[in-house]
This record gives C-alpha cells, sequence and structure tokens, in this order.
C-alpha cells in the first residue's frame, strides 16, 4: 500500500518531490522493520541524496535522511558506515539544533546502540552516561543494562563478578531484566533471575519484564518470567502488587 502511494507521488509529483521522498522514507522504514535492510538501505541513500541536493547537507529533511541510511547500516552489521554516518550527522545536529534537542539525543542513543552491537561497550557508555543540561533520562543505563539488552551472557556474568547489583535502575529499560527480556536473551534472563532479579520491577519503557517481554514477542521468555511469580495485571509504575 505505501508503495503504490509512493508511486503516485512520484507520478504527480515528480521523483525529488518532497512529498515523494517523506512516501519514499516511510516505505523504506516499514522495508526496515520487516528484516529487508538491502531493500531499505538503497531507498535511504536515494532519499540522503536528492536531499542533499535540494535542501543542502544541514537541512534538517537531510539530517533526518542520513540518519535513517545510518540505522539500514546499523541493522545490516556495517558499523563503520554507521558509524561515520552517525557521528556526521549527531555532530551537525549538535551545531544546528543544539545538543539536547530530541533529534540530538536520538542520533546520540544510535550512534550508542551501533558501538553496543559492534562490541564497543565503553564508547557506548560513554553516549549514554554524558551529562546534558536537559537530558530526559536522569538515571542512564548501566553497562549491566547494555550487556542484558545484547544477551551478551559471559560479560553480564564478568559484571556480576565485579559487584554490579543486578537491580541497578535507570535508562530506556529501567533494569536489566527488562532489557533481556525485551532483547529476547533467555539465557541471560535466567541467569539475572539467578542472582535475585526481582520479576516484578517497574519502570524503564515497558513498565516491566513481562509486558517489555511479551510486546517482543518472547513467549518462551513471558512462560519462564509467569512460572517466576510474574504479575499479569498491568500496573502503572509506583503502584504496589496486590
Amino acid at each position: 500500500m505505501l508503495g503504490k502511494a509512493w508511486k503516485v507521488r512520484e507520478k504527480k509529483l515528480g521523483v525529488e518531490g518532497m512529498e515523494t521522498l517523506a512516501s519514499i522514507s516511510l516505505f523504506a522504514t516499514v522495508l526496515l522493520d520487516r528484516g529487508r535492510w538491502e531493500e531499505a538501505g538503497k531507498l535511504f541513500l536515494q532519499v540522503m541524496e536528492t536531499c542533499k541536493t535540494k535542501l543542502g547537507t544541514d537541512h534538517p529533511h537531510t539530517l533526518i535522511s542520513i540518519g535513517n541510511l545510518a540505522s539500514s547500516y546499523m541493522n545490516r552489521s556495517r558499523w563503520e558506515q554507521a558509524e561515520k554516518l552517525f557521528v556526521q550527522v549527531m555532530e551537525t545536529s549538535e551545531t544546528k539544533l543544539g545538543a539536547d534537542h530530541r533529534h540530538t539525543l536520538r542520533l546520540m542513543g544510535n550512534l550508542a546502540s551501533t558501538y553496543m552491537n559492534w562490541g564497543r561497550l565503553e564508547e557506548a557508555e560513554k553516549l549514554q552516561v554524558q551529562p546534558r543540561a536537559n537530558f530526559p533520562d536522569p538515571n542512564p543505563a548501566c553497562p549491566l543494562h547494555l550487556t542484558a539488552l545484547k544477551g551478551l551472557k559471559s560479560t553480564t556474568r564478568m559484571l556480576f563478578e565485579e559487584g554490579t547489583d543486578v537491580q541497578a535502575q535507570g535508562g530506556r529499560y529501567g533494569n536489566a531484566l527488562q532489557a533481556s527480556s525485551f532483547g529476547g536473551h533467555k539465557e541471560v534472563v535466567q541467569l539475572l533471575l539467578e542472582k535475585y532479579a526481582e520479576v516484578d520491577t517497574q519502570g524503564g519503557f515497558y513498565g516491566n519484564a513481562l509486558q517489555a517481554a511479551s510486546l517482543g514477542g518472547h513467549k518462551e521468555i513471558v512462560q519462564l518470567l509467569l512460572e517466576k511469580g510474574a504479575d499479569q495485571r498491568p500496573r502503572r509504575p509506583g503502584q504496589e502488587k496486590q
């Protein structure tokens, strides 16, 4: 349907029309979500080159298109290309929009994710915790959350040996159990539970580990959490379990 809309707009407005480019970007995003990364990358590259030509390298639409292309590289494990583009667009966004602008912060998070997937955890952590005057998360993610999210079991175990608190709070996912549950890493979830992670800890973007696993489509982890006593009833952050 989106592909058809893109073709219709291309015919009416031309291949370089802004509405056409918006349709192409939206279609590419859907392809990206469906794992069709090569196809998405080609479309994002087309949009980026057109935006640079028509709008200039510093225009917000161009910055967004560069970020989208970098995301497609990240999903294809093309770390160096993703890093180069994310750094470029993040620095430009900081100059043009400010270090605390939501777009700059989103790019920073994407660069951190690139480093995390690449195995460069220290650099990812620095981006997660560097101070910002109006940073939306006062308790940024700790290394344990990063390793749990990516299913790095041996590194997670090493962090415990160094004395990391299994209940450490902060970041997008609130705690390591929620991060690993959303990531679909059953072995890490089991390790965290063995280290006495509280199964119903509230917080983070998804509320708790059970909701994160459910939204991520990880049925085995949902079953494991339920077996460990997870409460199926949705609760607001701070609301006591009944």
